[in-house]
């Protein structure tokens, strides 16, 4: 982007953008969304729109029936694109 930030700019942004920071703020989580969804009954759910932040924890939530099936969907709707998973 052409911009020169200072070491301290960096570690600024790097706090504010990080995993915890983000869950816990309001503006960027989806909390608002999620409790409104529950009072309407648009979901039955009970968990959070953003998780744990670990890489590979959906094997923890999901089946490997569920895990297959979108490895299946990625495959067959993302061929031919750039994207690689």
């Amino acid at each position: 982007m052409g911009k020169e930030l200072s070491d301290a700019e960096v570690s600024l942004l790097a706090e504010h953008l990080s995993f915890d920071r983000m869950k816990n703020n309001p503006a960027v989580n989806y909390e608002a969304v999620m409790d409104i969804n529950r009072k309407f009954n648009l979901t039955s759910e009970d968990g959070h729109f953003m998780r744990s932040g670990q890489v590979g924890n959906y094997k923890e939530t999901m089946s490997p029936e569920i895990i297959l099936e979108f490895d299946q969907w990625t495959q067959e709707n993302l061929a031919g694109s750039t994207l690689s998973f």
